[in-house]
């Protein structure tokens, strides 16, 4: 029988998605919570593997087992062998020629941007932090030339392995959205996000893409006279553990 899972996980731990005999990753943590509960040896494939640091909502895997469980017995059997920062959302049986990469029919990434003067505490894991003021609607309008298909092989890591550069982005919009007032905080924080859906990964050509924007950075301190040593000592570098990785699997 071949049944898929739907799995959420905090990729600031992990080394990535695929499994590796030196480093913790979700893959194969995941495989290990498995087969504890179907009590045969499991290997799951995943919609899209995630690079080290990237969360994930909702990451579509499936596996065969001739175990007879049912889907809550997989869902809380495998949450109670799995660390706290991986979670199966749930489990469904699927047909046998049901694949969870090759069915997949589009993948979602969103970028938080906490865009303000002072890093973050409690959201570090989840965002990127950006010092100096968001021209969001510049960038609104600039990202909207990269909507159709295009050929990204300048953007193109060197380890990447996707045997074409060509990629069909459908939608990319940049907002500015406001966090809920607490209490203790005197004034709103203001997050930008980046939600990017894509028909196959292609996460490191975005990341240079936004990488780009260090130079706008640095031509807006010079112009309000922003020394050049107090710019390098708070600027912290971009990371990307706020991007989001969502999977949209085909209907069988």
């Amino acid at each position: 029988m071949r049944l898929a899972l739907g799995i959420e996980y905090d990729g600031t731990d992990f080394c990535g998605w695929q499994r590796l005999s030196h480093e913790r990753s979700v893959q194969a943590e995941v495989e290990a919570a498995l087969t504890f509960v179907a009590a045969h040896p499991v290997e799951v494939t995943c919609a899209g593997r995630t690079d080290a640091g990237v969360h994930a909502r909702c990451q579509v895997v499936h596996f065969d087992s001739d175990a007879t469980r049912s889907e809550r017995a997989w869902v809380l059997g495998a949450n109670s062998r799995l660390a706290r920062d991986v979670a199966v959302l749930w489990a469904r049986p699927v047909a046998d020629g049901f694949h969870a990469r090759f069915g997949a029919r589009a993948r979602r990434y969103r970028y938080t941007i906490l865009n303000r003067p002072v890093r973050a505490a409690l959201a570090a894991r989840f965002v990127t932090w950006e010092r100096v003021p968001l021209d969001v609607e510049a960038m609104q309008r600039a990202a909207q030339a990269l909507v159709g298909e295009h050929d990204f092989s300048a953007f193109r890591a060197i380890a990447c392995q996707a045997h074409s550069a060509r990629r069909d982005l459908r939608e990319i919009a940049v907002a500015r959205c406001e966090q809920r007032r607490e209490a203790a905080a005197p004034e709103p924080v203001r997050l930008g996000e980046q939600a990017i859906q894509e028909t196959r990964c292609f996460l490191e050509s975005l990341r240079q893409l936004v990488e780009e924007n260090e130079k706008a950075f640095v031509a807006w301190d010079e112009a309000h006279g922003v020394s050049s040593e107090v710019a390098k000592a708070t600027r912290r570098p971009l990371n990307w553990r706020g991007a989001g990785f969502v999977t949209q699997p085909r209907q069988t």
